[in-house]
C-alpha cells in the first residue's frame, strides 16, 4: 500500500466536502484562522495536504517544536511534492550538527 493510496482514503467522501466546505469559508475571511484537533501522527499531513490542494492561497503550518514541523514537512514533500513545500528555517537542523543556529 502506498502513502497516496492511504491519503485518498483518509479524504474520502465526507471529510473531503468538509475540507471543501472549511476552505471556502475561511477564503471569505482575510486572516481567518483554521484550529484542527484531535489528529495524530500523520494524519495531520494528510489534511493539511487536501486544503492545500484546494487553497488559493499559500497555506500556513506551524510546528510545535522543530522535530514535529520537520515530520509534516517530510510527510507533505511525500504526498505533494518537493516543489509544493517550504520549510523556515531551512537548516533547523544544523544547530545540532554544527552548535549553530540558522537565522
Amino acid at each position: 500500500m502506498t502513502i497516496e493510496t492511504l491519503n485518498g482514503g483518509f479524504l474520502g467522501g465526507a471529510r473531503q466536502k468538509a475540507l471543501k466546505a472549511l476552505v471556502a469559508k475561511a477564503s471569505k475571511k482575510p486572516g481567518h484562522e483554521v484550529t484542527a484537533s484531535g489528529l495524530a501522527g500523520s494524519a495531520v499531513s494528510m489534511m493539511l495536504s487536501g486544503i492545500g490542494r484546494q487553497a488559493d492561497a499559500p497555506l500556513v503550518v506551524v510546528g510545535e517544536s522543530l522535530d514535529d514541523a520537520g515530520y509534516i514537512y517530510q510527510d507533505l514533500c511525500r504526498l505533494l511534492g518537493d516543489g509544493a513545500v517550504m520549510f523556515f528555517p531551512s537548516g533547523y537542523k544544523r544547530d545540532i550538527r554544527y552548535g549553530q543556529v540558522d537565522p
